[in-house]
């Protein structure tokens, strides 16, 4: 069974107006307009490009979005070693990578909404799930939106410079966003939050929808969420096996490796 556009836009809209009334106004009205402007695009939209899911593959969205979180945190550790004046990390590793974009997120959540934070599981519904599906599913329409009025833009190809230029503004546009709603100031984060963003709409043109893209995006925000409470996910086995699976899962799904043969 897909997912259907229309239902998750309203589905957000619902949540958002419930947490309006009910929990946090800024948290909510900061992603109210957002949806809203995006839940518009895709009722008026006759041609859907990205859908959320186009391919009823949702294990292979999860391999995606594993491989992408880790793509992320390799391409954030190359980059903030040759920058070499980073105030994040003291020790280019994988690891501490991923736990100062965690910290950088844990700060971010605390300052934008404070009245979550005394409840762990609005917390974690607010910025592990609500969060990252309003984020990656906006954007992406804002993205589509974008490609179907891009001078000499015809159609979105993995191979086609214009739509990574395109990536490139649209991740551009969100690390704006984190600069100006979220208050996120420090340099090096901000270079992480536009890697982030090239990061999820490349998976986005590549896997032809935003399923694995939400998931990655899901899986950074659960980190961070639970590292805010002195939970570090990062050393725990549990995050070792769910890597360890997906790369399981892509060998044995990939056209490339066909790695079935060895076992047949």
């Amino acid at each position: 069974m897909k997912i259907d556009e229309r239902v998750v836009g309203g589905f957000l809209i619902i949540i958002l107006l419930a947490l309006w009334i009910n929990f946090d106004p800024t948290l909510a009205s900061l992603f109210f307009a957002m949806v809203l402007g995006a839940f518009i695009l895709v009722t008026t939209d006759t041609v859907k490009t990205f859908k959320i899911e186009s391919k009823p593959n949702k294990l292979k969205s999860l391999m995606f979005g594993v491989v992408g979180y880790i793509t992320f945190l390799l391409s954030s550790m190359f980059t903030l070693s040759l920058l070499q004046k980073t105030s994040l990390v003291s020790n280019y590793s994988i690891l501490n990578v991923a736990d100062a974009f965690a910290q950088t997120q844990s700060v971010m959540m605390s300052q934008v909404a404070p009245a979550l934070a005394d409840n762990v599981w609005l917390t974690v519904l607010a910025f592990a799930i609500l969060i990252p599906i309003t984020e990656t599913w906006s954007f992406t329409v804002f993205f589509e939106f974008l490609s179907e009025r891009f001078p000499g833009f015809k159609q979105v190809s993995k191979t086609s410079l214009r739509t990574w230029l395109l990536v490139s503004i649209i991740s551009l546009m969100f690390m704006f966003y984190h600069l100006t709603a979220k208050g996120l100031t420090n340099n090096d984060a901000l270079i992480m939050v536009f890697l982030f963003g090239l990061v999820s709409w490349g998976m986005v043109v590549i896997e032809g929808q935003s399923l694995g893209a939400i998931i990655m995006h899901m899986i950074a925000n659960g980190i961070a969420v639970f590292s805010m409470y002195g939970i570090s996910l990062l050393a725990s086995p549990i995050l070792v096996w769910i890597v360890v699976g997906a790369i399981i899962y892509y060998l044995f799904n990939s056209k490339k490796f066909n790695i079935r043969r060895v076992f047949a």
